[in-house]
């Protein structure tokens, strides 16, 4: 801010001053003060501190073994694994499966000897034959004592008597049948079938061996996975 001096000048001998009055001198004071101000208060001031920096360590990531490798022995075994064996003793006559061959379902594996199950057969159904002979003849005779009873030449009693053996007769074709299922069931076991398709890895018997019920004689591994055994 500019102020302009006040300047004496000489009048009739006497001297006086000249310029602004002593307002306006108070004023340019106060504007000089308050300037004063300012600045000091601009100059006092701090700035707020820089943000402190904080150390990081940095780690390069690399792939590294941890700990001694460790050496383990195994084998690689098939997930799901069938043995077949037969549900009856015998001697087994054939083989027709071998290590590596492919099996299906409904394929013939082993066979033992079945002629003791195919004589045990004949006879169960010899007997089932004699018993439904014997319930129709019992049938027969039962209606001839039906009619003779209402006629009034036989009796109560023999009328009874042939009652009873017709019953007799139509339990015995009852039992000789169940005998002939299972008969058939047991000439029907001297086949080994497979189940299901897979591979052969091992077998347990030979042709002309005599075989126990629930011996295996082949395993077959099926083709649903595998699995690392470790021993």
């Amino acid at each position: 801010m500019y102020i302009s001096k006040p300047q004496i000048v000489e009048a009739g001998g006497e001297f006086r001053r000249t310029g602004h009055n002593r307002g306006s001198v108070m004023k340019s004071a106060s504007t000089l003060a308050c300037l004063g101000l300012t600045v000091f208060t601009c100059v006092g001031a701090s700035a707020p501190p820089p943000p402190e920096v904080r150390p990081v360590r940095t780690v390069v990531a690399s792939a590294s073994t941890e700990g001694e490798p460790v050496s383990l022995t195994g084998h690689v075994r098939a997930r799901t694994e069938e043995n077949l064996a037969f549900r009856i003793d015998g001697r087994m006559i054939s083989r027709k499966a071998s290590v590596g061959q492919v099996v299906q379902p409904g394929d013939i594996v082993a066979e033992i000897d079945p002629q003791p199950q195919q004589d045990g057969l004949h006879a169960a159904q010899a007997q089932n034959e004699a018993a439904q002979a014997a319930v129709h003849e019992a049938a027969n005779t039962l209606e001839r004592q039906k009619t003779l009873l209402g006629q009034g030449w036989t009796t109560r009693a023999q009328f009874d008597a042939a009652e009873r053996a017709f019953l007799n007769a139509k339990a015995q074709v009852d039992s000789t049948a169940a005998v002939l299922h299972t008969a058939q069931d047991q000439f029907g076991y001297t086949k080994l079938v497979a189940d299901s398709s897979g591979a052969v890895i091992a077998t347990g018997a030979e042709a002309g061996e005599v075989v126990r019920a629930g011996q295996t004689i082949v395993t077959v591994a099926h083709g649903d996975g595998a699995d690392a055994v470790f021993d």
